[in-house]
């Protein structure tokens, strides 16, 4: 892999520095925040080299590169004239998505830049617990110390949070950790533990203990970021220096002991309830799905509001009946399945690509497995959630507990109460047997190196002859079958034999050198007569013709004269799937009974603009 290139690549692919708002990355994965999603060629980056997939969402742009992902995203800030490193986003007024993806997206956003010391804290916690299963004399200095050290992250949660946060929602990170502090204050504590009543300028004062909550501090800071621009916004020039942070402290003082450090400590507390509720009902269910569905919550980004719920109820519980257990085994499942494809495939590379990704899955590292390998072959990730499910059954029946966050991969075993230690080994090795057996069994389509399909073969027997001529895409997406477009006129090829394109990026340009014929006045469709006398039809999506034209942009008239490449109509993506229509978009050749055949090329593929798509043979 060339970081250097790539990093370049990924950059113009996005948009160009100028459309990016925030990057930052975890474990594998480079996280984009864009301020026009719609400017982003996901086809095209999911081509590159050394880029396992792509995840799209309004809330984030997620580029799944691998173990090497720091590596590439230094190259990429070092590429980036902004300093993107210790900034966030620029604007978020301008952010797009609902209430809620905005939300979801701070998630990810504050939690990422902690998860080190939260798993360097939940490690110690599972070391703690093998010392005391060893006899460990637990009066000893060494061990207090240890024990001390790993409860220190969870005890000052809201420190971690507030200074996180303050990043995030470009609060003063000084400010924020005032804030944070001051619900941890020894004085404050004690007040709590002794039943004080407390009030505040006449206000009554929540006695809650506030040692390892997340809400409060998240939502203070939040809070805080718009006091500060309120202040700084009104304030005389030559008051802001010593009045802003003040009444800022007074207005956060009274707001964080009064208002928002009680709602955010019950939220949690509500939340940590009510999951444990599910968990009394139905505890064995809720492991088995979570562990089942886990993937395709990543694949959505839908597991960062689970985790956090996780979070919430185990920092207030200190323990946890499902989450921990369904997100190894669900992991472990993924390296299961990619040690089955490893088994069974007959290609070298992906031999040595499943089998390496395998292990990478089982310690905790999915997504080369999940994007590179199961997705990609579609069996072994079914295989993967039925062995994920079957872990999870038995590790919910037995009632598996953790009292240590040591992570989701297989190591995070250590961090299970001692009793339940056996049969969380069991169920991963259910879990590991299943998803391999199953994969092995099931199969998958495999193309081996040097393969040649059909409709490769037609299209190198025709190439050899002097009639054959090349239709190039005038999009970029994935080529389907014109027999699986919905529209019967299209499916049985009445009006035109080609390939129907599901777009990624929403433009069309010239396939070929001619002559505009045909420009609909809803600007939906386009028809161009080629030099070379094929006359094509472009049709974007299925019954957009009931837009009336909006979202799309004709740049050509009727008439017009084009070269191969230019510009025809441009047109919103993603409003045309919001409005509910089919995007696949039909490419044909109407005056088909002039050839003796047309065929497609690139069949089921993913093609860039001006790639070949298809053969046309002259009778």
């Amino acid at each position: 892999m060339d970081k250097k290139q790539l990093s370049t690549d990924v950059i113009r692919l996005v948009g160009g520095e100028e459309n990016i708002a925030g990057l930052e990355h975890c474990a594998t994965r480079l996280r984009f925040t864009l301020k026009n999603n719609k400017k982003a060629d996901t086809g095209a980056l999911e081509k590159l080299d050394g880029v396992m997939g792509v995840v799209q969402s309004s809330a984030q742009l997620q580029i799944i590169i691998g173990n090497q992902v720091h590596d590439v995203c230094e190259e990429i800030y070092a590429q980036l004239k902004t300093d993107f490193k210790n900034v966030t986003d620029k604007d978020e007024s301008k952010k797009e998505g609902n209430i809620f993806m905005r939300a979801l997206a701070v998630i990810p956003r504050v939690f990422t830049p902690i998860l080190p010391v939260l798993t360097a804290a939940g490690l110690l916690k599972a070391l703690v617990a093998v010392l005391q299963l060893a006899g460990v004399d637990t009066t000893s200095s060494t061990f207090v110390l240890i024990n001390l050290v790993s409860d220190v992250v969870f005890y000052f949660m809201p420190v971690f949070v507030a200074v996180s946060a303050s990043k995030v929602f470009k609060a003063n990170m000084y400010m924020a950790l005032m804030i944070g502090a001051m619900l941890l204050h020894p004085s404050f504590t004690a007040a709590v533990t002794a039943a004080e009543a407390m009030t505040l300028f006449g206000l009554p004062v929540a006695l809650v203990s506030y040692g390892s909550s997340m809400l409060p501090a998240l939502l203070g800071v939040w809070v805080l970021s718009h006091a500060e621009r309120f202040f700084d916004r009104y304030l005389p020039e030559a008051l802001k220096f010593i009045c802003s942070p003040l009444l800022t402290s007074l207005v956060m003082m009274v707001l964080m002991f009064v208002a928002i450090g009680p709602l955010g400590f019950y939220c949690g507390e509500y939340i940590a309830d009510f999951l444990m509720s599910i968990y009394g009902v139905a505890g064995w269910l809720a492991v088995m799905l979570i562990a089942a569905f886990k993937p395709l919550l990543v694949m959505t980004g839908m597991h960062y509001a689970l985790t956090t719920a996780f979070l919430t109820m185990f920092t207030s519980t200190g323990v946890d009946k499902f989450y921990l257990s369904a997100s190894i085994l669900s992991n472990v499942a993924q390296g299961g399945a990619a040690f089955g494809v490893f088994l069974r495939s007959k290609d070298k590379k992906m031999k040595s690509t499943a089998l390496s990704t395998s292990f990478t899955a089982i310690m905790g590292i999915t997504e080369p497995a999940m994007f590179g390998i199961t997705l990609r072959y579609k069996r072994p990730f079914v295989a993967a959630m039925i062995g994920a499910a079957a872990g999870g059954l038995y590790a919910g029946i037995m009632g598996v507990e953790f009292i240590a966050m040591a992570g989701v991969s297989i190591m995070g075993i250590l961090g299970v109460v001692p009793q339940f230690m056996l049969h969380m080994i069991i169920a991963t090795i259910i879990t590991l047997v299943v998803s391999t057996v199953l994969t092995v069994v099931f199969g998958f389509q495999e193309e081996l190196p040097g393969e040649v399909k059909d409709h490769e073969k037609k299209a190198a027997l025709h190439s050899r002859s002097e009639a054959n001529r090349v239709i190039a895409s005038p999009m970029s997406g994935e080529v389907m079958d014109i027999a699986c477009v919905k529209d019967p006129a299209f499916h049985s090829e009445t009006i035109g034999k080609g390939i129907a394109i599901i777009p990624t990026v929403g433009r069309v340009v010239a396939p070929v050198n001619g002559v505009i014929s045909a420009l609909f006045q809803t600007g939906h469709a386009v028809g161009i007569t080629a030099e070379t006398n094929e006359e094509i039809l472009i049709h974007i999506g299925m019954d957009t013709v009931q837009l009336n034209g909006r979202y799309f942009y004709p740049r050509v008239k009727q008439g017009d004269s084009v070269k191969k490449g230019d510009v025809l109509l441009e047109f919103d993506l993603q409003e045309i799937k919001k409005a509910g229509y089919e995007i696949a978009s039909p490419v044909v050749i109407t005056n088909k009974n002039d050839y003796m055949d047309i065929f497609a090329i690139n069949e089921r593929a993913k093609v860039e603009e001006l790639d070949a798509v298809l053969a046309v043979l002259d009778k």
